[in-house]
This record gives C-alpha cells, structure tokens and sequence, in this order.
C-alpha cells in the first residue's frame, strides 16, 4: 500500500499543508529579549540556590576573618548588654539577701564566660568599636574582676572620645570609670590617677547648670571624696571639701529631683561610718580640687 502511494499522483494541497507545517516548526533565531529570559530564569535559579547556603558556609567563602572577628567581639557585647538588663530585672525582684548572692554569682559566671570566649579578639579589633561599645567592654571587664584589662580599655575609649567629639557628658564618664577603678587596684589607690581624673570628670560637668547633670557632678564628688577619707594616700581635708560641695548641690536639687534626696541621705550615712584618723594632714593642697569648688 505504501508502494502504491509513492508512485501514484500527490496531492498539491498536501504539499502546500507539509510546506506550512515544516516552516511553523523549524527553530526560530533567538532574539536579545528571548536569551534575557532565558538568563533571568537561570539567575533565579543561581540566587535560589545560593539563599539556601548555610550562613556559615557563606561567611567562611566570603566575608574576611577580620569581619568575622569584629563581628563576633560585637556579638558578645550584645549579650552582655542583655546579661546586664536581666540581671536588674532579676535583682529587683528578689528579697532573700542569700538568693541576691546565688543570683549574682550565676551572672558573673555567664558575664566571665562570654569576655573570655572574645578575650582574643578584644586587641585585634577594639579600634574599630564604637565608643558606647568599648564602654561596654571596659564596664564589664571591671566586673568581672579584670581591673587592670579594663584601665586599658577605658584609655582607648579616652582616646577615641576625644578624636570622634563624642559629648561631653559621654567623656567625663569615661574619666570617672578611670577614676573609680584606679581607686580599686590590688595594691591600693593609685591617688595621683584618681585625683586627675575626677577632676577631669567634675570640670566637664561643672560646665552645664542642668539638674541632672549637677547630680552626677555630685555623686562623683563623693565618690572622690569617700577615697580621699579612706585610702591611706588620700588627704582627709580635700575630702571634707568634697563632701561638703557634693551635700549642698543634692540639697538644692531635692525638692525638684526625686533621686537627689536619696542620694544625700544615703550619702549622709555612708560618710558617718568612716573612722576619722588621729593625725590629719592641716589643709587641702593647692590645685587637687577644681578651684570653683573649692570657692563654692
């Protein structure tokens, strides 16, 4: 049958149908736009299947070691900061004296686990902390026992608060952790580095009549003060002084600053347990206090 096909008369509309036909089939040259989809679809697929790398995986082909390092020191100061907010809420709401301890033990125990797991890291990288995160740093390395580590890390804040302006306020607080922790060496106060800091500290503050910023000039002239009354090194007359100064500004300040009557009269207290000692040096020395303390 197939035979008799072929050699038997064709049919030119069948020809015409397969001409047709053949042309609606064959391969058309691909345009720009046609190879752009065709691409676009690929790339979908490309970034589809790079979002499903593990993020490590990514960071160990992409980001440098440095980054990692900054960002891991950077991570553990996010802990910390949440350790510390825990441990406030926590604190308050704890009566028993027995429990506090337990509770705060537990804290440090977290805060001493996490600096030394980036203890590495802190040289490497800390110059390219913020100076809110090296205060941070420098804060909870001075509670976890690590003085001398924290007096570094406070100078490089000193450092970097000066070269970015960082407020003033910021840095006279920087001042005041340098003072508080150079009274809190192993050995003893160092009452040279006290002294230069605290006044470093209240000259900042003195510039602003703001309440607030008054309380704390306060409370660091009792803090400078308590040192001068108690370290051996210290000059109970230079301490008188600040007492004094520091018990009239909260004075001023109770009526309108809730927080300040609580400071005098904790203040108040504080002082009164302090054992005055037989020999007393006879004056302050020149130049120790701010002279518009001295005045006031």
């Amino acid at each position: 049958m197939d035979g008799a096909l072929a050699s038997g008369p064709v049919d030119p509309g069948l020809l015409e149908r397969l001409a047709v036909l053949e042309e609606r089939s064959k391969p058309k040259p691909k345009s720009v736009v046609d190879r752009v989809k065709e691409w676009a679809g690929v790339a979908t697929a490309l970034i589809a299947l790079l979002y499903t790398i593990p993020l490590g995986v990514w960071d160990t082909w992409v980001t440098s070691p440095e980054a990692r390092g900054r960002e891991a020191l950077r991570s553990a100061l996010i802990q910390v900061a949440d350790l510390e907010s825990r441990q406030a809420q926590g604190f308050a709401q704890i009566n028993d004296h027995q429990a506090r301890i337990i509770f705060l033990g537990a804290v440090g125990a977290q805060r001493a686990a996490l600096l030394a797991r980036v203890e590495p890291l802190i040289d490497g990288h800390r110059d390219s902390l913020t100076v809110p995160e090296l205060m941070l740093l420098g804060y909870n390395l001075a509670q976890a026992g690590r003085t001398e580590r924290a007096i570094g890390i406070f100078e490089a804040t000193a450092r970097a608060a000066t070269a970015q302006g960082s407020p003033l306020p910021m840095r006279a607080e920087v001042d005041r952790q340098l003072a508080m922790l150079h009274s809190n060496l192993v050995d003893g106060p160092n009452i040279a580095a006290v002294r230069m800091h605290y006044a470093r500290n209240l000259a900042a503050l003195l510039v602003s009549t703001g309440p607030l910023v008054q309380q704390q000039a306060a409370v660091s002239a009792l803090e400078w003060a308590f040192v001068e009354k108690f370290a051996p090194q210290g000059n109970w007359a230079c301490g008188t002084i600040l007492q004094a100064w520091a018990l009239r500004v909260l004075t001023v300040l109770a009526p309108a600053v809730p927080q300040a009557a609580s400071l005098l009269e904790m203040a108040e207290e504080r002082f009164s347990q302090l054992i005055r000692p037989a020999t007393l040096p006879p004056v302050c020395p020149d130049g120790v206090i701010p002279p518009a303390m001295v005045r006031a």
